[in-house]
């Protein structure tokens, strides 16, 4: 094998001494992969990251790291021009030592369930309550009390939230149907027990409550919150996000908007369940949009953001 990945190399007009380089550099690698009890035809950007993250370790510097990604680039190029391979698991990872665009600051499974329970409650009211700023009613923080958790535990966007309807949401089975778009797949997501009955209490009651105030009926599972006489305009374009984000932010200082939410649930499913798991309850119609999520695990999510960052 090595001897055709040889001839790859020399092709990419490698000299014999980059050549030799490369080979040492992919049996590096496949050392290592032993250690671990993990066949190279196996490989994927997880085990890519964390072959990064043991030579991190090692102290080696981001140049000799670089060296040795740039190897497995063109191995798996290599693989997948002859056809032993359909998806190159690292061709989106990058170590640089240049500033790039920040990656969002995760927030840890504890922050993210405390901002969840925490939200809403009579002490949270009472703070905000000093705020003439901004004030919600009482419906209007249970509706989206309802919609935080389905962000925090099913990682849905503010657009999934914004266009569920009554038949998507099945509270008997326990179960979350989320449609597909143009940006994500369709995916049936289990709901946590607490959040059954959350939900219910939200449509039997709150939801009931709000389209009182609606002219025309409406399908949508989460409505608008009233701003006094009869509205006309439909949930399909719930218009909470703004006054919700800030709501959140006075509670959790580390929060900067929901697409931080959903980029630390990913993390975490990355954490705990295999990628293809990870991609469909995230909705990623391509394997390649949740690796990505695979940068923020170095050092426990310690990570340092200018060595690896990955392509988007």
């Amino acid at each position: 094998m090595q001897t055709t990945f040889s001839n790859y190399l020399y092709s990419l007009g490698k000299n014999s001494y980059g050549v030799k380089q490369g080979l040492w550099s992919l049996s590096t690698f496949t050392k290592w992969l032993a250690l671990e009890n993990i066949p190279l035809e196996q490989v994927t950007a997880r085990e890519i990251m964390g072959y990064l993250h043991y030579m991190q370790k090692r102290e080696l510097s981001s140049s000799s790291r670089n060296v040795h990604l740039n190897v497995l680039n063109h191995y798996f190029d290599w693989e997948i021009s002859i056809e032993l391979r359909e998806v190159h698991p690292s061709r989106h990872i990058k170590i640089k030592d240049v500033r790039r665009k920040q990656l969002h600051q995760i927030l840890t499974l504890n922050e993210l369930e405390e901002l969840y329970h925490k939200y809403g409650t009579q002490q949270q009211r009472e703070k905000d309550s000093n705020q003439n700023w901004f004030k919600t009613s009482e419906l209007g923080r249970k509706r989206n009390r309802a919609i935080l958790g389905l962000m925090i535990y099913q990682g849905l966007t503010t657009a999934e939230c914004r266009d569920l309807e009554l038949e998507n949401i099945d509270l008997k089975a326990g179960k979350l149907k989320v449609l597909a778009t143009r940006s994500s797949a369709e995916r049936t997501l289990e709901l946590k027990p607490w959040q059954v009955f959350e939900l219910m209490e939200y449509q039997l009651q709150i939801r009931v409550q709000l389209l009182s105030y609606y002219k025309i009926p409406s399908n949508a599972f989460f409505l608008s919150t009233p701003f006094g006489g009869k509205q006309t305009v439909t949930a399909s374009r719930l218009g909470i996000w703004g006054g919700f984000k800030e709501e959140i932010r006075k509670q959790q200082s580390k929060f900067v908007n929901f697409q931080q939410l959903r980029t630390s649930v990913i993390v975490h499913w990355v954490k705990h369940y295999n990628l293809r798991q990870v991609q469909y309850m995230a909705g990623h119609y391509n394997i390649g949009s949740t690796e990505k999520y695979l940068a923020y695990q170095i050092e426990d999510l310690q990570i340092d953001i200018d060595k690896f960052h990955p392509l988007g």
